[in-house]
């Protein structure tokens, strides 16, 4: 009985999708710095809430494969930092996008904005 329940999920396992994605990394008002030079990959969503900062320092980049929701708080770029949204990016009411120095935010699917939003350097929305 024993040798059949382990064959039969040991089978089941192999029947799983290699890759299951489903994450989503929250910041909820902490203040998350990329250092000068840093490469951080998120494999999914990124909110950004309870007036959290992000702030990516010069030649620092950030790739996000899935969506960006900034509810509150703040997103900063400087220098030749590099944001890299292969979703949606939005901005809601009283959150800031600050996109200093020359560097770029590109996003890759829609932006919508109904907070704050300055440029210094390139902001690229659409397909690459």
């Amino acid at each position: 009985m024993g040798r059949y329940f382990v064959v039969a999920i040991l089978y089941g396992w192999m029947l799983l999708p290699e890759h299951a994605f489903a994450q989503l990394l929250t910041n909820n008002g902490a203040q998350v710095v990329l250092t000068t030079g840093a490469l951080v990959t998120v494999n999914g969503d990124v909110q950004n809430q309870a007036s959290g900062t992000l702030e990516l320092q010069d030649a620092s980049t950030l790739e996000i494969s899935g969506n960006v929701t900034i509810l509150s708080g703040s997103v900063q770029l400087s220098g030749s930092a590099l944001m890299r949204v292969t979703g949606n990016m939005s901005v809601s009411a009283g959150a800031t996008v600050d996109r200093g120095g020359t560097g770029t935010l590109e996003v890759q699917g829609t932006f919508s904005n109904a907070g704050a939003v300055t440029n210094q350097g390139t902001i690229e929305v659409g397909p690459p």
